[in-house]
C-alpha cells in the first residue's frame, strides 16, 4: 500500500492551508498489482512452509517414536521413557505454535484479498475507513500472536524457562546502585 503513495502538500479549502497528506503516485496502476502479488506470496509462501515443516516434524518425531517401540518390542517395560515423553511433548508445542501462528496471520491473507478484490479497498480511497480498521485490528492480533509464543515456550519447555530465568537474573545482578 505504501509503495504507490507518497507525503505531499495538499491544500485544504475549508482551513483555507496546505497541509502534508497522502496522495498516490502516478505509477499505483504499474505498481499496485506487483505489491499485492508479492504480498500474496510472502503469505501463502508462510502458511505453506509454517504447515509443512511442522507436518515433517511431526512425522519425523513419530518414525522415531516407532523405530524406538520395534526396538523393544520384546522388553517388558510398559510405561513411556523420558525420551517418548519428550518428543510427544515437542510435538504438541510444534503444533500449537503452529497453530497459533496459522490463525493470527489468517486476518492477513482475508485483508489481502480484499484489497485485491476491492478496488477502493485503500487509504485515500472509498474503503479507507474500513482498511484502517482492519490494518489497527491485524496489528492487535499480530501482537497477540507474539504474546501467546513466548507464553506457550515458557509452559512447554522447562530449559526454556531455565534460560529465561537465568537471563532475568543476570540482569537483576547487574542493576546499577544509584547511592
Amino acid at each position: 500500500m505504501f509503495a504507490y503513495t507518497d507525503l505531499a502538500p495538499i491544500f485544504d479549502p475549508v482551513k483555507n492551508k496546505t497541509l502534508i497528506g497522502i496522495i498516490y503516485n502516478d505509477n499505483e496502476d504499474a505498481i499496485k498489482p506487483v505489491v499485492m502479488i508479492a504480498g500474496f506470496i510472502v503469505t501463502a509462501g508462510s502458511y505453506l512452509c509454517v504447515s509443512v515443516f511442522s507436518a515433517l516434524l511431526i512425522y519425523a518425531l513419530i518414525q522415531r517414536r516407532r523405530k524406538w517401540k520395534c526396538s523393544k518390542n520384546m522388553s517388558t517395560s510398559k510405561g513411556n521413557t523420558p525420551t517418548q515423553n519428550k518428543d510427544i511433548q515437542v510435538a504438541k508445542m510444534i503444533l500449537l505454535v503452529a497453530a497459533v501462528f496459522l490463525i493470527g496471520f489468517i486476518p492477513l491473507g482475508a485483508v489481502f484479498l480484499v484489497m485485491e478484490l476491492v478496488p477502493g479497498f485503500y487509504i485515500g480511497k472509498a474503503y479507507e475507513n474500513e482498511n484502517i480498521v482492519c490494518v489497527s485490528v491485524l496489528q492487535i492480533v499480530q501482537g497477540i500472536n507474539s504474546s501467546i509464543n513466548i507464553l506457550l515456550y515458557i509452559k512447554m519447555s522447562s530449559k526454556y524457562r531455565r534460560t529465561i530465568r537465568a537471563l532475568f537474573r543476570s540482569l537483576k545482578q547487574m542493576e546499577p546502585n544509584l547511592d
